[in-house]
């Protein structure tokens, strides 16, 4: 076996999951970071753990576009609470050097999330060929308006 070989052998990780992967890593860091001093309400650890386990459904599920569409929106959703814990929370007066840490931490993750965002874009991107994801939902839609209704009980046949 070459050395090129042995390379290819051992680097089984494939593209469409490294744009979820490295955000979510620097995600989980900064998190973690953030739970260092209890001045953060529950909501901003529950969040962000659900933000943790949608991505890893994202790069569990390689093909999937509605995992990263998944990942998307709660990650909207995560920047959006972040901003609101942040206007509640914050305080500029705050003594300890811990709390200045977290804090800081907090702030960091939430400056991240726009990049993030472009990250998971991409595998939406890589994943579907194009970014319009909901290119097939009009199919589906079609496909559910020949079947049964209030008037026909009974999906129509196609003629013949």
């Amino acid at each position: 076996m070459a050395g090129g070989d042995i390379a290819r052998a051992t680097l089984n990780i494939t593209m469409p999951i490294i744009p979820i992967v490295v955000p979510l890593l620097v995600h989980f860091f900064f998190v973690s970071f953030a739970l260092v001093d209890f001045w953060l309400p529950d909501c901003y650890f529950f969040s962000h753990l659900i933000l943790l386990i949608v991505g890893l459904w994202a790069v569990k599920d390689k093909t999937s576009i509605q995992a990263v569409i998944v990942f998307i929106i709660v990650l909207l959703m995560t920047g959006l609470f972040d901003i609101v814990i942040l206007s509640l929370y914050f305080e500029s007066n705050n003594t300890t050097s811990r709390r200045k840490f977290a804090e800081a931490m907090c702030i960091i993750n939430l400056l991240l999330k726009p990049a993030t965002l472009l990250f998971a874009v991409y595998a939406v991107y890589v994943r579907n060929g194009s970014l319009n994801c909901f290119s097939g939902l009009g199919d589906q839609y079609n496909i559910l308006r020949g079947s049964a209704t209030v008037e026909n009980p009974s999906p129509s046949a196609p003629a013949q």
